[in-house]
């Protein structure tokens, strides 16, 4: 699911889509996390504001489960920004990601940045 930065109105929206989804989700849901689309600028400040939106969701207690996926404003500083804040893992899996801070980056998308 592609989710901007809305906000104070992030985590009610991801819970409205979520019951939406659920009488039909079969597998482990992954939120894209556009956050503000950089198109594919380099410098390390164009990755703080991704990474700051992860952790702002990866430390709500109310979201609904599934693996953040980190998109908008990624460059080659964003796996290194992961690291620095421990939110890069690459050791374990676990099911329950809603529980486990160690699997709540499911993946970084790198659009115009890999594009470039």
């Amino acid at each position: 699911v592609s989710l901007p930065n809305g906000g104070d109105s992030t985590i009610p929206s991801m819970n409205e889509m979520f019951s939406i989804m659920t009488p039909n989700l079969q597998c482990f849901n992954l939120w894209q996390l556009d956050g503000r689309p950089m198109s594919g600028d380099i410098g390390r400040g164009a990755t703080k504001e991704t990474i700051a939106f992860a952790i702002e969701l990866a430390k709500a207690k109310n979201r609904p489960p599934g693996f953040l996926q980190l998109a908008g404003g990624t460059n080659a500083h964003t796996i290194d920004g992961l690291r620095k804040k421990g939110l890069f893992q690459t050791t374990s899996i676990v099911v329950d990601s809603s529980n486990s801070p160690d699997a709540l980056i499911g993946g970084i998308a790198y659009g115009g940045y890999a594009r470039k």
